[in-house]
């Protein structure tokens, strides 16, 4: 219904507080790996590290990507 595949969770109390200060709020969450409730494998540290390697690049090429738009 919203148009989301996931929420990060960690992030509302963050924007809560910026709202309530009267900033605006744009918030990226990087997933790295899929919640044990649709699998039973075990996370490795190395498989998270390189799905967040991946993730970072994505996310440096989308925020290059805005700030240029910005400008």
């Amino acid at each position: 219904m919203w148009g989301a595949d996931l929420v990060g969770m960690s992030t509302v109390p963050e924007v809560i507080a910026a709202r309530h200060a009267g900033l605006k709020v744009l918030a990226y969450s990087i997933v790295t790996n899929y919640s044990n409730l649709f699998h039973e494998e075990a996370h490795s540290q190395e498989e998270i590290r390189h799905h967040a390697g991946i993730a970072g690049k994505h996310l440096q090429t989308m925020l290059s990507d805005f700030v240029r738009s910005r400008d």
